[in-house]
């Protein structure tokens, strides 16, 4: 879920917002509830995960039309590891069975596996020139990879070679879209529509062009109505109609959406939108049931806090707060229950100024820890920060098991460098949800402003057991091992986060490690850091020489021979210098010494 415009406007480059790219490019500046959902996961409005069924008149053996079946049948439940089995059981006995070869392409196409499917609709058009699908599917996969000009040369051919197919000239259409081109896009929307009368998906794209060239969105009104006269269910159609009478008319909005719930219940982008509608409409309690329906299904994982109000954060709060007032607020007056979920689905549809006033009404509840939590969430909306940790120092003295509570202060406390008040909270966390990488994570970083790097480390390497991908943890460790002299072990945190290139290392105590590394015998050990360095850092001349004389001394021409050729291209456009002629000097006679014609092994 999305509520952030900006954010929302960023993520508009992501190509596998393919349809919805081409389609919100022309609402948004009109129709601001738009920002308001997360499309990307209404496949229904995504062209580039659908795909066409196939007719085949095929008749085989038994094992492999059941393995078919299986195939198909599980793609169809968006169970893709399962249809990819089965199709590939197939292929390993005929690897030209090309209807296995679409099917299983269009299952990593939905993986987003651009180089698995690629290759599958690759061999696909080398067997079946004659399958519009191929050239489709293959310039979807194309736009995945975000190539969108290789794309529309795909279209382009299989126009040429299928001037009928209807769904090559709706796809070419929202590739021009996509690059703003919208003329050359509304010409093929027309065309799909002179080809196919009844295509409705090219009709709503021409009122979306109609409303964003008036700058009036009712002009598309026409264009819809005339969709849904045709077609009653057509989702896009009913969710334009509906995001178009949002403001002016939400009971209106409300009927097209409520027909969209009930015909695609999966589909929780539906359910928040109705929930927005009824915040609109002031009923609170259907909004309550929508939004908390919606956070008990899409719980974002608490790893993604980052502790800087990023949406993600916010969505956690949200989420985390709406849970706990659906276990605390059941004991009270209906008058009392209508307040507090009054307030917090305007806080989640973004009002945050009129959710705070609504819950200062309800201000009889101020003695009780969900009341002072929820304000605390709402200051925190509001960047009052000093409010906010005050409502939720207040929520924690009232109920100690309140997690999200800690951890907001925490954080509040460490932005003014409490460290110590931070490590207490961040402590609270840990006790309360031992398995939550994130309080290790923000313990840690305390431990480390307040110079207890030995149980910094452990914090770090505890949350590490959790989730070893983690880079914020292993700067922190990299970080306390500096710290603690272990000077190799910190490299060796800066490397594995990618960090190495951008950090201003002590190269000269880095070397005289290596050395000592050298000098104890531990030359694997040293050839790693020494790896390791070079390739993060390709300027580090004395770490090239050194591991230069250690292949040297050890006889390893042919990974010397390989090495110095990568410091070639690395210095190919540095002017001349002592360093470049070494390296040269120093290729040409590991040349020698491997001979020409000469077998190349150590």
């Amino acid at each position: 879920m999305i509520l952030s415009k900006k954010l929302f406007k960023s993520n508009l480059n992501k190509a596998v917002k393919y349809f919805l790219v081409s389609m919100l490019i022309l609402l948004l500046p009109i129709l601001d509830v738009v920002a308001q959902v997360d499309f990307q996961d209404v496949k229904e409005f995504n062209t580039l995960l659908t795909f066409e069924n196939i007719a085949v008149d095929w008749k085989g053996d038994g094992k492999t039309q059941l393995l078919l079946n299986e195939g198909i049948n599980s793609l169809n439940e968006n169970k893709l590891e399962a249809a990819i089995a089965s199709f590939s059981d197939i292929l390993s006995v005929n690897p030209d069975f090309w209807i296995a070869l679409y099917f299983r392409g269009v299952c990593y196409k939905r993986q987003y596996n651009v180089i698995k499917a690629k290759a599958d609709f690759q061999k696909l058009i080398e067997l079946r020139a004659d399958l519009p699908q191929s050239y489709l599917e293959m310039s979807k996969v194309k736009v995945l990879a975000g190539y969108n000009s290789d794309a529309i040369q795909f279209l382009t051919t299989c126009i040429e070679k299928f001037p009928k197919y209807v769904s090559a000239y709706y796809l070419m259409g929202d590739a021009y879209l996509v690059t703003k081109d919208v003329e050359k896009a509304k010409l093929y929307y027309q065309e799909c529509e002179r080809i196919s009368p009844n295509f409705s998906p090219a009709k709503v794209k021409l009122g979306l062009i109609e409303m964003a060239a008036t700058k009036d969105p009712k002009a598309g009104l026409k264009f819809f109505n005339e969709v849904i006269e045709t077609d009653s269910l057509q989702k896009e159609a009913l969710w334009c109609r509906a995001a178009m009478y949002f403001k002016e008319n939400p009971r209106r909005s409300l009927v097209d959406i409520n027909t969209l719930i009930r015909h695609s219940q999966a589909n929780l982008n539906f359910l928040l939108q109705r929930g927005y509608v009824l915040v609109e409409l002031r009923d609170f309690e259907g909004a309550w049931r929508d939004f908390y329906k919606l956070i008990s299904q899409t719980q974002i994982n608490p790893g993604f806090f980052r502790g800087r109000a990023a949406v993600a954060d916010k969505m956690i709060g949200i989420q985390n707060v709406g849970f706990y007032i659906a276990r605390q607020i059941y004991g009270l007056s209906e008058e009392n229950q209508l307040a507090i979920k009054k307030s917090y689905c305007l806080m989640f549809a973004g009002k945050d100024q009129e959710a705070l006033d609504a819950i200062k009404l309800a201000d009889k509840l101020h003695n009780t820890a969900f009341w002072q939590y929820l304000s605390g969430l709402i200051y925190e909306h509001l960047r009052q920060d000093e409010d906010a940790k005050n409502h939720y120092s207040k929520a924690i003295k009232l109920d100690r098991e309140i997690f999200d509570a800690y951890w907001k202060r925490g954080i509040y406390r460490s932005r003014v460098a409490d460290w110590t008040g931070a490590e207490k909270d961040f402590t609270e966390m840990i006790r309360i949800s031992p398995g939550n990488k994130s309080g290790y994570k923000l313990r840690s970083i305390a431990r480390y402003f307040l110079k207890d790097y030995k149980h910094c480390i452990d914090d770090a390497n505890k949350g590490l057991l959790i989730d070893s991908t983690d880079c914020e943890i292993r700067r922190t460790l990299g970080q306390a091992q500096f710290a603690t002299d272990n000077f190799l072990l910190g490299v060796n945190e800066l490397y594995h986060c990618r960090e190495l290139v951008f950090y201003n290392l002590d190269m000269v105590k880095l070397h005289q490690e290596i050395k000592k590394l050298l000098d104890k015998g531990d030359s694997v050990k040293a050839m790693g850091y020494l790896t390791m360095m070079t390739n993060a850092k390709p300027l580090y001349e004395a770490g090239t020489r050194l591991k230069i004389e250690v292949l040297s001394a050890q006889k390893k021409w042919n990974e010397l021979h390989e090495f110095l050729i990568n410091r070639v291209h690395v210095f190919a456009n540095l002017n001349s210098g002592e360093y470049k002629i070494y390296i040269n000097e120093q290729l040409s006679q590991v040349e020698k010494i491997l001979g020409p014609g000469k077998e190349k092994s150590d």
